[in-house]
């Protein structure tokens, strides 16, 4: 039985997984070192997932996080500025 819980919990269709994922989403953040498109890469992992749900992660609140939360950041601008938004998925 806990199990199936488990397994049922851990899926991507379900909402207690979707609730999960998302909050990961914001305690990701960049290692020493880390290149920003790697860092922006590991926060897509989570956030693809979740499009089209309850939980889906907005552009704005994705950039705001990226943003917010890092030094790498300040470090290089540049790439954070072409980061365009092209059908729920960054280039």
């Amino acid at each position: 039985m806990w199990n199936i819980l488990k397994t049922e919990f851990d899926s991507s269709s379900s909402k207690a997984s979707r609730a999960k994922r998302s909050g990961e989403l914001y305690l990701v953040r960049p290692t020493n070192n880390e290149k920003i498109s790697d860092y922006c890469g590991r926060l897509i992992q989570y956030r693809q997932p979740l499009g089209r749900t309850d939980e889906e992660i907005p552009d704005k609140a994705l950039i705001t996080h990226i943003s917010l939360n890092t030094q790498v950041v300040q470090r290089d601008c540049s790439l954070l500025r072409k980061l365009r938004p092209q059908n729920s998925h960054y280039t």
